[in-house]
Parts: C-alpha cells; structure tokens; sequence
C-alpha cells in the first residue's frame, strides 16, 4: 500500500513537473501591451508592441516626443528582459526592463543605468491585442 501511494505521488509530481516545463516553452508576449511604468518623473502609461520568436524578442514603443523606439531583449520561461537606449544631448540613456509573465499580464521592475545614477523603477502590463500593431503615441504623463 505503501510503495502504491509513493508511485502516486510521484507520478503526479512528475506531471506537474512536466506540464509547467510545457507550459513555459508555450509562452509567447507577442502582441501589443499597455505598459504603466512608475519612473522618477512619475507615472507613465503607454503601449508597447512586442514580436517574439522562440527566445528572441523585439520591442517597439514610442518616447515622449511620440518618435519609435526599437529595443531587444529575451523571454525564457516566465523572464522577460529587455534593453532601450536613446540618444539624448546628454549621451546614451538606457534603460533595462526585467520582470515575469503571467499569462496576459506581466511586471517587473526597470533600471535607469549610470545616466541616471542608478535609479529603478517599477513597470507592470497588460495584453491589450494579439497582434503587434504600431503602439499609439505615448499618453501625457498624470502630474
């Protein structure tokens, strides 16, 4: 009875195990998101378009001035990161996003680089649409 109730358990381990491998291999960001990031300026929403194909991930979105952006970045499993620069007068910014998926929404936190002395923030998403359509010019950041 004994050896029955470990093979049990183990077995549906083993399917849990496997299901959240599968799982994690089937995830694919691409569409278009809207993105609310709390930045040193404040709270900041907009939409981001994302194409993933297998591990690779390109990001479009637009800066303040409404001109396109284009960044890469990387998806394995549930992590999600990518890396904007911009040329701005003062030199190259970057900012780096990291953060989780979880099915239609994700979030994470972004790191301003040396530029910006460090400072991080916090970003989360939402799937708006399926496919990666052009994001819309950027909202006006709330004072």
């Amino acid at each position: 009875m004994m050896k029955k109730a470990v093979f049990v358990l183990l077995s549906l381990a083993l399917v849990v195990g496997l299901g959240q491998i599968l799982l994690a291999e089937d995830v694919n960001v691409s569409g278009v998101w809207k993105m609310t990031a709390q930045t040193p300026r404040g709270e900041r929403v907009s939409e981001i378009a994302l194409v993933q194909q297998g591990e690779k991930l390109a990001v479009t979105s637009k800066d303040r001035d409404g001109n396109e952006v284009k960044s890469e970045g990387t998806v394995k499993g549930q992590d999600i990161t990518w890396t904007m620069k911009r040329q701005t007068p003062n030199g190259e910014f970057v900012i780096t996003y990291t953060g989780k998926i979880e099915a239609q929404t994700m979030k994470g936190t972004m790191s301003f680089g040396a530029q910006a002395e460090g400072r991080v923030g916090e970003w989360k998403a939402e799937k708006v649409a399926a496919s990666a359509a052009p994001p819309a010019a950027p909202a006006t950041p709330k004072p």
